[in-house]
């Protein structure tokens, strides 16, 4: 019960930093044009069965490239208007809206252990270890159990449980 409420904790706070945190969000809408689209997120993406994304790349490339999702539900976005689309992975879920008529990705949320980030993060992995590829890439710890990375408008959120491990991991949308 007390790793559940952990876990749900880091994520609430996982949210509020990030896609809740009241900027502009105009300013990431602009701009939409897929020819002068360039990724801003540098170190902090995620791979797949070999295909890399991160944070505001167009979903229908990536998508494209990936096998079909088990299942997606939609919800109100918290960061945009409107509602986004959560779709389901093997091990991860990736977190869809559309902006300027486009669906942009807008978050990437590992789901277990069976998967791994590119930068060598993994749930249940230990805080020691965790902290350790955290400052590599940049990063602090930004709460009494979560560590951040930011890079352009991404954040690489880890959420650590009770049990000083690796609970959570979601690279999320930021705006400023």
């Amino acid at each position: 019960m007390k790793k559940t409420i952990s876990i749900l904790l880091v994520i609430c706070m996982a949210l509020s930093v990030c896609a809740c945190s009241g900027g502009d969000s105009d300013a990431l809408q602009k701009g939409s044009d897929r020819e002068s689209y360039s990724p801003d997120y540098g170190e902090l993406y995620y791979e797949a069965n070999g295909v890399k994304f991160g944070i505001m790349d167009y979903a229908d490339e990536v998508m494209e490239k990936l096998p079909e999702p088990s299942g997606s539900f939609e919800n109100e976005s918290c960061a945009y208007q409107g509602k986004d689309t959560v779709y389901y992975y093997d091990g991860f879920e990736l977190t869809v809206h559309k902006l300027d008529g486009d669906d942009r990705i807008i978050g990437v949320k590992l789901t277990d252990d069976t998967v791994q980030t590119p930068q060598g993060l993994l749930i249940g992995m230990s805080e020691t270890d965790c902290a350790s590829v955290i400052d590599g890439l940049g990063g602090e710890k930004t709460g009494a159990t979560v560590y951040t990375v930011k890079a352009g408008s991404t954040a690489l959120i880890v959420g650590i449980g009770s049990d000083a491990t690796v609970s959570s991991i979601e690279f999320a949308v930021i705006s400023d």
